[in-house]
């Protein structure tokens, strides 16, 4: 997937010793006189990335101690910048601003969205369209309980809305996957005979993938999605065509 926007991401600790992280961010911090007139929404991303190093309280080990200072000072601004920038989007300035972020910006979107609680002004009904308009990605959206809590209906009939999302599914019930994937939270709308039903529906689309095939006729995890012998039959079936 090509990329949006090459900005700088915070990856959880100070080390700018890349000549290209440090003079990506010492041009940012540079620019602060400008951060209030930023119109695209990877820039305020890149800024919220910076906040969080600033935030660790560990200088970078290629800046001075007065850039560190001067730099922790001008950072000041960025939460209001962020707040202003997020909590003045319409419905449809919020998709069109969705669509525009980098790949790698995504989670931190849901990041802000949530930390200053944007997603208050927004009805179940318009959150419904956003999901679907923007085609977000399911696995992203599921780890932001508050949204899950409030928009149970909005995110259970997304998640209703593709088969492929039962591999959403299949990844957090049936497959053992990596300790820092995180907690998945599924609404309390999303019911058992919906599941199944997602799954039956994945079974049978055009191009299941048969590694998710063979974890749905192993079904070793009864007790979250309760398939039937038959489901898991067909499953495996599915499977012997495409292999």
């Amino acid at each position: 997937m090509p990329r949006k926007y090459e900005g700088f991401l915070f990856y959880g600790h100070p080390d700018l010793s890349g000549v290209n992280k440090s003079e990506r961010c010492k041009k940012i911090f540079e620019d602060f006189e400008n951060w209030e007139a930023y119109s695209n929404a990877n820039q305020i991303i890149e800024l919220y990335n910076l906040n969080k190093l600033i935030n660790l309280d560990k200088k970078p080990v290629l800046w001075t101690d007065e850039l560190y200072a001067l730099n922790k000072e001008r950072s000041k601004r960025i939460c209001g910048i962020i707040c202003k920038f997020f909590s003045g989007l319409t419905l449809e300035q919020l998709k069109a601003v969705y669509n525009e972020i980098d790949v790698l910006y995504i989670a931190d979107f849901w990041d802000i969205f949530c930390k200053t609680k944007i997603y208050l002004k927004y009805s179940e009904d318009e959150f419904q369209e956003f999901l679907f308009a923007s085609k977000v990605n399911l696995g992203l959206l599921l780890k932001k309980k508050y949204l899950i809590e409030k928009f149970g209906i909005a995110v259970r009939n997304y998640i209703m809305s593709n088969p492929m999302h039962a591999e959403t599914l299949v990844t957090e019930f049936l497959q053992k996957h990596q300790e820092d994937w995180g907690p998945l939270y599924f609404p309390k709308e999303l019911s058992t005979e919906n599941k199944q039903e997602l799954i039956k529906a994945y079974i049978d689309s055009p191009d299941p993938n048969p590694n998710y095939l063979s974890l749905i006729a192993q079904e070793d995890n009864p007790n979250e999605l309760k398939l039937d012998s038959k489901t898991k039959f067909d499953a495996y079936k599915k499977k012997k065509e495409l292999t």
